[in-house]
Parts: structure tokens; C-alpha cells; sequence
């Protein structure tokens, strides 16, 4: 039997963790504090569009030295750098490793003809590149629209999929195979791409689009893509990613249409980062935003509609300084 392991309780780690312990396999899943707490005594209650389960995987709330075969890594991109330890520690040789983050990842210059140092956004002190070995990396694209309910239960809008691919050519094609098999039975939308790259490259505009913009105007994904003010700056910053993919040699296979139209049939969903912002957790823009910012230079490409509403979003989280009498005259 495969055994799997996902690092990270939030409501992407809950539902992977919960539809393959539902499917029958054997799952461990890394939690903390209150949140290993109340997973331990509840299970995972996941509800959908189909129904709702409640799976009970293995809770451990530290790293084993008791290699998985598949370890999902269900975080933020921007606290991958710290868990490099806990990934050494539960991952032995023959362990595939699938990141399920937004974002440029960190691994995505390994195995490329101009391959580079990774981006400073999402691996300041290279120590994903350096110490977790590229030959088990799993490339993924995650659409799956799951939040965490005030009860700790996960509630999915449906439609959960699953892209996987081969981050360097012809290299663990057969057991990427598997792996979607193995997701799709447990109830993912899973398929292996031929060139995960461009893929991430179309996750990446709508995130770039639609992020940012959420927390600058608190507007669900159907008011972004349905709104005619809100739809032309989506459109604009996703044709200045989809110019950034080209520039480093990548053409995804979806249009600037077919990506509006994505976007349309979304729904009344807040994005991951206006849920964060709602919440005063921190955002993911070092992996969203910072890291196209910076091929985009790199690369000379502008981007000036991306990176104003990626200012102005970072402004909403940035405390303003304390103004004197003085300052104010």
C-alpha cells in the first residue's frame, strides 16, 4: 500500500489528507497546537457540492524519520525555507515530494537549458535548492476552492483538481501516472501535464490577477471577473504574465480568454489571500507577486499594472508611521 504523508492542516492539507484516508489509504498528517487538537477529537469534516465526510488520518504534531512514499507539502510557498528540516526528516530516496502552493516555485529552474539560481522572493537563502533533492520533486497545479470554517471544518466548492507533472524531462513519469490514478479514485479531478511549467505559468496569472486585487478591493472571484472596471485590470495583468511566460520560454496551452472564462464561472469565492487578509495572517506575495517581479526584471519585461495593485495591496498591510504634531502641520 502507498503511504502518504502531508505537511500542513490548512483546508488544502485537510482535503488531500481527507480524500485519500477516505479512499483507504494510510495518511499521516503533520498538525499543531489547537488545530492537532481538534483533528485528533473530530477527524476532518470536509464538505462539498457531493456530501460530506469525516476522515480520520494519523495526527502527528512532529516530524518522523519513517519515509513516506508521497509527501505533500500543503503550506504557504513562504514557509517552505523553515520546514526544509521536518522535509529531510520524513522524505527518504525514493520519496516523491509535491508541493501544493501558489506561485513560482523554487524548484522551477532545475533541469531548464538556462537553469539559474532560485528566486530570493521564495528561497532567500537557497536552502530549498540546495537540501531537498530535485530527482523527487512532483510539479503541481492546485484548483481546488477549500476554506477553513469557523467549526475547523473544510467546506470545497468542488471540481477539486489536481495537475501533476515532471519537473525535468523523463524523469518519474511512471509514478506521476500513478499518483493521479491513485488521486483520482479518491475523488481529484488529477491528470499528469507534458509541460508542467506552462501550467503553473496559468495558475500563476490568475493568481497574479486576482490576489492582489481581492485585498485591494475586497471583491469575490465573480465580482473581479464580472465587474467591467475590476475585469479589465484582471485581463491586463494576466496578458502581462502570460508576456512574462514567454519571456522565459513558456506558451500555456489556455488563452487570455479561456482564462477570463476560469475566472467567470469561479463564483462568489474570496481568494486565499483576501481570506488571509480578512483574518490578519500574513500574505502570500513573495511566491504570488515578488518572485514574477523578479524574473520580470531579470528578464526586462514590464509589468506595471501588476505591480501597482501589488502595491497598493501590500500598503494594506503595512502599518503607517506615526505622525507628530509636527509631521502633520
Amino acid at each position: 500500500m502507498t503511504t502518504f504523508a502531508v505537511i500542513g492542516a490548512g483546508a488544502i492539507g485537510s482535503a488531500v489528507a481527507a480524500r485519500l484516508t477516505g479512499a483507504g489509504h494510510d495518511v499521516r498528517l503533520l498538525a499543531r497546537g489547537a488545530r492537532a487538537d481538534l483533528l485528533e477529537r473530530d477527524g476532518i469534516r470536509l464538505s462539498s457540492p457531493e456530501g460530506r465526510i469525516v476522515a480520520r488520518p494519523q495526527i502527528i504534531r512532529s516530524a518522523q524519520e519513517s519515509p513516506c512514499d508521497v509527501l505533500f507539502l500543503a503550506t504557504k510557498a513562504d514557509a517552505l525555507p523553515g520546514l526544509v528540516p521536518t522535509i529531510a526528516r520524513m522524505a527518504g530516496a525514493d520519496t516523491l515530494i509535491v508541493p501544493l502552493c501558489n506561485g513560482v516555485p523554487w524548484w522551477y529552474f532545475h533541469g531548464e537549458t538556462h537553469e539559474r539560481k532560485p528566486m530570493a522572493a521564495v528561497d532567500p537563502e537557497e536552502l530549498l535548492f540546495r537540501n531537498v533533492d530535485p530527482a523527487g520533486i512532483v510539479g503541481a497545479v492546485v484548483l481546488l476552492r477549500c476554506t477553513l470554517d469557523e467549526d475547523g471544518g473544510v467546506s470545497s466548492q468542488g471540481a477539486e483538481r489536481l495537475v501533476l507533472g515532471e519537473i525535468m524531462a523523463g524523469q518519474n513519469r511512471d509514478r506521476i501516472d500513478d499518483l493521479a490514478q491513485v488521486l483520482a479514485a479518491a475523488g481529484f479531478l488529477a491528470a499528469r501535464s507534458d509541460d508542467i511549467r506552462a501550467d503553473i505559468w496559468a495558475k500563476v496569472a490568475l493568481n497574479l490577477a486576482t490576489n492582489p486585487l481581492s485585498v485591494v478591493t475586497g471583491a469575490t472571484l465573480h465580482e473581479m471577473f464580472h465587474d467591467p472596471q475590476l475585469a479589465v485590470v484582471v485581463s491586463a495583468i494576466i496578458t502581462e504574465t502570460l508576456g512574462l511566460a514567454g519571456a522565459y520560454g513558456r506558451r500555456p496551452a489556455v488563452s487570455l480568454e479561456a482564462l477570463m472564462n476560469i475566472g467567470k464561472a469561479a463564483g462568489p469565492f474570496m481568494t486565499s489571500m483576501a481570506q488571509d487578509h480578512a483574518n490578519a495572517r500574513p500574505l502570500e506575495l513573495g511566491a504570488i507577486a515578488e518572485a514574477p517581479f523578479e524574473l520580470a526584471a531579470s528578464a526586462g519585461v514590464p509589468m506595471p499594472v501588476a505591480q501597482a495593485i501589488a502595491r497598493l495591496a501590500m500598503h494594506k498591510v503595512t502599518p503607517a508611521p506615526c505622525r507628530t504634531d509636527a509631521q502633520t502641520r
